[in-house]
């Protein structure tokens, strides 16, 4: 599901990933099928910083992607209702470069929470300029092996999801577009300032999705560093 919707005026942006997720509601056998979105790129230009734009674009971005009826009642004193509106969002994410409070109050009225942070784990590995290359039979992915390898860790993840003791589990699946969203994006830069872009883009230990990374650069055209964009792995497997 490729859909990207861009919200953008002389005062703010913002972009919308339109994604495909499977969720298992609290206690329930069933795995659907549903929509989520990835939300990315809030900008305001420096010049309407602190006058409450991006905060309401956000607050009425509630009101494109969710179905009307989980809504509350849109506030009188912001108008009219945005006229466009997608209403199949089961779940929005993003990830905030600003802290966790903004985005919390920026809910689809004035009282109501946005976007909560949840337990959010973030792990990262200092390699030593001098560390020695690892004697394994890991095989080196390229382009076309990663969507490959996506396709089959999406089936695993559909035929693996556990089962929620309480609240709602679900997943992005890492097919359709968005584990290869961001190997095109590292892909753009290729030329820009010398940079060339990598061949590689992960390692499995087989081809059947169970031990297996992929990654991109971080910012390609800074010092290297690579952000793992899917990882399924056990240690003594894949070290």
């Amino acid at each position: 599901m490729h859909l990207i919707h861009v919200l953008r005026s002389r005062t703010y942006y913002e972009t919308s990933y339109r994604r495909e997720i499977v969720i298992r509601r609290a206690g329930s056998e069933e795995l659907e099928s549903a929509t989520g979105y990835g939300i990315a790129s809030v900008f305001t230009p420096e010049r309407n910083r602190g006058k409450g734009y991006a905060r309401r674009m956000m607050q009425l971005l509630h009101w494109v992607l969710a179905p009307r009826a989980n809504l509350p009642p849109f506030p009188e004193s912001w108008g009219a209702p945005p006229v466009e509106s997608f209403g199949d969002a089961t779940v929005s994410v993003l990830y905030s470069d600003i802290g966790e409070h903004y985005y919390a109050n920026a809910g689809p009225d004035e009282t109501a929470k946005g976007w909560i942070t949840r337990d959010p784990v973030s792990t990262m590995f200092e390699v030593p300029l001098d560390q020695p290359r690892l004697d394994t039979s890991a095989l080196l992915l390229s382009e076309r092996e990663c969507l490959e390898m996506w396709e089959k860790d999406s089936a695993r993840i559909r035929s693996s999801f556990p089962t929620v003791a309480k609240g709602v589990g679900f997943s992005f699946l890492p097919e359709n577009g968005l584990g290869r969203f961001m190997l095109q994006r590292v892909i753009a830069y290729n030329g820009m300032k010398g940079y060339k872009a990598p061949q590689i883009w992960g390692a499995s230990l087989g081809d059947d999705a169970q031990n297996f990374v992929t990654w991109v650069p971080d910012k390609p055209l800074s010092p290297p560093s690579l952000v793992s964009t899917r990882l399924h792995a056990t240690p003594d497997k894949f070290p």
